[in-house]
């Protein structure tokens, strides 16, 4: 074999093998590119979660420590609580809400996830923490929920008004549309919360009278 013909077999050996790399290479990055588009689409409403409950503030014990406080206080709410619960459960108004849920440190006796509204019934213990209740407010407001505040005495004097309340401010916060905030649709953002946001805030401010 001459050395000629030996460089050139070796010269198209290493062609093919060279080409053989670099469409390995583009199939790689191909499909890693597919796979982590892939991975975002499913881990983003799961982010979505960890963010708007503040599941990185606490820790794996604490976390178990508040759900079991949760189950807690399910089984033992007040009477205005209890009340309250009794209309808003089920979607009987036509919005999905959760209780005694926990956000972050914190655990809200009413929320529907959908908007991202959080009710808080009030007792007369709560006058003497206005400065925690405000704290709290805060920390829920760092992570997209809207506090709406009432009283046990208002639950339980007009119940039905305080449930009008409740509804307006959900709805302001999806637009007007409470049938959009169902029961199978948790976890999801609101669109254009900056536009419903005044809206919602009157909402709660008229609520908190």
């Amino acid at each position: 074999m001459s050395v000629a013909r030996t460089r050139a077999e070796l010269c198209t050996r290493t062609l093919l093998a060279a080409r053989r790399s670099v469409e390995r290479a583009s199939i790689s990055r191909g499909t890693q590119a597919a796979l982590e588009s892939s991975a975002r689409r499913a881990s983003a409403p799961g982010l979505m979660e960890v963010r708007m409950f503040g599941r990185r503030l606490v820790t794996p014990h604490q976390a178990q420590v508040l759900a079991e406080r949760a189950r807690f206080m399910r089984s033992s709410p007040t009477r205005g609580e209890e009340w309250l619960w009794r209309e808003l459960s089920g979607s009987k108004t036509g919005i999905a809400f959760r209780r005694q849920l926990v956000i972050g440190h914190h655990i809200v006796d009413v929320a529907c996830t959908k908007v991202r509204l959080a009710v808080e019934v009030d007792g007369d213990a709560h006058l003497a923490r206005q400065h925690l209740d405000a704290a709290l407010d805060r920390a829920l407001r760092a992570l997209g929920w809207l506090v709406l505040r009432v009283t046990e005495d208002d639950v339980v004097s007009d119940l039905h008004l305080v449930l009008q309340r409740i509804v307006a401010a959900a709805s302001a916060l999806r637009g007007s549309r409470p049938e959009a905030c169902g029961s199978r649709d948790r976890g999801c953002s609101v669109g254009s919360r900056a536009s419903t946001g005044a809206a919602a805030a009157r909402a709660c401010s008229r609520a908190a009278r």
